[in-house]
């Protein structure tokens, strides 16, 4: 029963050393750390393994903080540009310029997607109008056919159970 256990913990401490020569990482101090826990293991000093690694978790939140900071900055900066995006659209409705419009909210659409679902959503769906008006004032099937694509995308954002309001809105246009 001992060589079983024995031969079963030796074939974990070879995964667990596979599986940390493979970690990435941006932090020189946490590449650092990592190679000395990799060879404290190795050395079979599995108090010092643990005190590697808990160093290398301290390191990591400490620049955590700092990615909390950049990830806020990178939203508010992509709902901005989903937002310039999303008039350059609305102005190009009010030249009845419609393909140039849904093209904008396309864009503004991708600039928000991971952000803001609600948001991600009205830009999906103004693309889909724009083509609509479109395929209805200009009588283009193409564009009547693209705007049925891009509501059935929109649909696919609010799903009935969690945004019914905009399942329903959807669903109504889509059946225009």
């Amino acid at each position: 029963a001992l060589a079983k256990v024995l031969s079963s913990e030796a074939a974990r401490v070879k995964d667990l050393l596979a599986a940390q020569r493979t970690l990435e990482s941006e932090d020189p101090e946490i590449l650092r750390l990592v190679a000395l826990a990799v060879q404290a293991l190795e050395d079979g000093a599995v108090d010092s393994y643990v005190s590697f690694w808990e160093q290398a978790k301290d390191r990591f939140m400490t620049v955590s903080f700092g990615l909390d900071e950049t990830e806020s900055r990178l939203r508010a900066r992509r709902l901005e540009g989903g937002e310039v995006l999303a008039n350059t659209a609305a102005a190009y409705e009010l030249q009845t310029r419609y393909p140039a419009a849904a093209e904008n909210y396309a864009l503004a659409y991708e600039q928000v997607a991971k952000w803001d679902d609600d948001k991600a959503w009205e830009y999906k769906r103004r693309e889909a109008d724009a083509w609509l008006y479109e395929g209805d004032e200009k009588g283009d099937n193409a564009a009547l056919a693209k705007s049925i694509e891009v509501f059935e995308a929109a649909l696919a954002l609010a799903p009935r159970s969690t945004a019914s309001a905009h399942w329903a809105w959807t669903q109504n246009n889509l059946g225009n």
